[in-house]
């Protein structure tokens, strides 16, 4: 038995299908990175900032604070690279060039990038813990191995 053409377009444009052939973005997974991230190292004020830039780049900025005073800057960018895959990008203040590291680990509250062939860092680690306002963010950025290594404790807040 043969469906004349009309009667299936009358059943679509009475029962509709939504077809999305577009999975959610990939750094959409990242989205508990996002926001404005405070610390204190050594009584100097850190502050990060991550925030989405469209479906394949967040954009971010790091820097620190002695006396009212920047002494330290850094910008950042997590990218999708599609098949090559995910990127940190991170050009420190000062630095001729950016400098890559690949995704190599993820879970829903955890991401590392590693490079295995810059001097330092080779791996950079972000994790979150909590929820709401009650979020903490750790971030460690290490020589591969754990021997020398740098942890920063985040809590959301605004900037100075």
């Amino acid at each position: 038995m043969r469906i004349p053409v009309q009667v299936l377009l009358l059943l679509t444009s009475l029962f509709p299908i939504s077809v999305s052939f577009a999975d959610e973005p990939r750094l959409a997974q990242f989205k508990w990175l996002t926001g404005i991230w405070h610390s204190a190292i050594e009584q100097k004020p850190h502050f990060e900032e991550h925030w989405s830039a469209g479906d394949d780049v967040m954009l971010g900025m790091s820097r620190t604070l002695k006396n009212s005073k920047t002494i330290f800057y850094e910008s950042i960018r997590i990218e999708d690279r599609g098949e090559s895959g995910i990127y940190f990008v991170a050009r420190p203040k000062g630095a001729a060039q950016e400098t890559d590291f690949k995704l190599t680990s993820q879970t829903t509250s955890s991401i590392t990038f590693e490079n295995p062939e810059h001097d330092f860092p080779r791996r950079i680690t972000y994790s979150i813990k909590g929820e709401s306002e009650d979020r903490t963010l750790h971030a460690q950025v290490d020589d591969g191995t754990d021997k020398k290594k740098l942890t920063y404790t985040f809590k959301p807040g605004p900037l100075p």
